[in-house]
């Protein structure tokens, strides 16, 4: 029910039904087919269903879920767009702490800009080079305005060789250093702070947060990224209400959005709808600079799968730009679609160490691939984070197969020296 709210007010039309079948997907240029066995629903019908009573008696949950989504703020255009809802809700408790939440998002975003050209002329003083990603930047060249998405941070790409020399100039401006990396943190606890991917900074009063990349991309996973001088020489301007700064080509923080959004498996709607925009050409981006950007980065089977996912999910027009992508294998397989219809309702996918594994191998989770060999797949990706525990530990490249050997002995050996010590305590005591 709440995409079906919230995908009108970013000019997005569900796909009659919700369990498209494999192989329904059209040509190329055409429109998507209806499923044989369910009844095409007209957009109308879909939002007058949408508003009945039971939208009342559970508004709380659906604004609560929509928080959990991050799409408050398209919630409260959609009610709002109807008279009807508008008086029905407007006098409960819940209607009032959307229109708070809504509220109080445009502040932060209005706050965000202010502090977005603090730290850009700050650190442009120090001599050092920044591009903000995502958030406002994403916001501004994805939908033309940068108020109209919901972020909770700011991101920024940062021309430095070791994130540690940001830390001082940050603190210069009352922000203080909360963590490191979590993911590398939580893998190895004792590495090098040098092969960091990213500080996070936050101001303690003002609570917001700021991420400090070194790079668009991990170590260790299979994406042929522009070094960074690059990014930086091919960066855009943007301006919005007198404030100027500098970003990310339109080009390249699309593919990087397509890649984050894989990267979560699109298990938010706030990502899944950001996705979709793009993919149905309801952009004032160059569709075709995009889909050569994605080609250049590597990133043609995530191309696939996202544009099969959300094309069972909307209906729309397959831009040319991706006919490509269209005839691939990942755009044909229902996995996909599956895996993300499963976790999004929960608004999360499962989390552990397996999960991080697959994410270093790719932007993407076992389930996401279109059959793949499940073997060849599991190696695959233990080798190649094993392969990024060994540059971390600076082991020669020789040496790498002993690196392995270790790793699997130490996993099959951990239960049986846990038993063997748990043995001696219990003869000691």
């Amino acid at each position: 029910m709440l995409l079906a709210l919230c995908a009108p007010v970013r000019g997005l039309k569900l796909q009659p039904g919700s369990h498209p079948q494999p192989g329904s997907h059209p040509q190329p240029g055409s429109k998507l087919q209806t499923c044989r066995h369910q009844q095409p629903t007209s957009p109308l019908a879909a939002r007058v269903d949408s508003f009945n009573s039971c939208v009342l008696r559970t508004l709380p949950d659906i604004i609560e879920l929509a928080r959990k989504h991050r799409v408050s703020g398209l919630l409260y255009t959609a009610l709002a767009a109807i008279p009807e809802v508008t008086d029905a809700c407007a006098r409960t408790p819940a209607f009032r702490s959307l229109e708070k939440d809504r509220h109080a998002g445009l502040v932060f975003r209005n706050f965000s800009f202010s502090e977005l050209a603090r730290i850009t002329t700050h650190l442009d003083a120090r001599g050092i080079s920044v591009l903000p990603v995502k958030g406002l930047s994403l916001s501004m060249q994805l939908y033309g305005n940068p108020l109209t998405r919901e972020f909770r941070d700011l991101d920024m790409l940062c021309r430095v060789d070791d994130l540690l020399v940001l830390i001082s100039p940050m603190e210069e401006l009352g922000y203080v250093c909360v963590h490191f990396d979590k993911d590398l943190e939580r893998k190895d606890p004792g590495m090098q702070l040098s092969v960091l991917h990213h500080l996070i900074m936050e101001h303690p009063v003002m609570k917001l947060s700021v991420e400090l990349h070194k790079g668009l991309f991990k170590e260790g996973i299979d994406i042929r990224a522009p070094a960074l001088p690059e990014l930086f020489s091919r960066h855009c301007l943007l301006n919005w209400n007198g404030i100027t700064w500098q970003t990310l080509d339109p080009a390249d923080q699309a593919a990087y959005m397509l890649y984050h959004g894989a990267g979560h498996a699109w298990s938010l709607l706030h990502w899944l709808l950001d996705t979709a925009v793009l993919l149905s050409g309801n952009t004032p981006l160059d569709l075709v600079s995009v889909a050569g950007r994605i080609r250049e980065y590597g990133l043609e089977t995530t191309l696939a799968a996202a544009l099969g996912i959300c094309s069972r999910f909307f209906d729309f027009d397959i831009p040319s730009a991706f006919s490509q992508a269209a005839t691939a294998r990942s755009f044909r397989s229902i996995r996909p679609y599956r895996f993300v219809q499963r976790y999004l309702p929960a608004g999360t996918v499962p989390a552990g160490n397996f999960l991080y594994l697959c994410r270093l191998n790719f932007g993407f989770f076992p389930a996401l691939e279109p059959n793949p060999h499940p073997v060849r797949s599991v190696l695959s990706r233990f080798l190649r984070h094993w392969r990024v525990q060994s540059r971390i530990a600076h082991i020669p490249g020789p040496l790498f197969p002993f690196f392995v050997v270790f790793k699997i002995a130490g996993f099959f050996g951990k239960p049986l020296y846990r038993r063997i010590a748990a043995c001696r305590r219990s003869s000691r005591a």
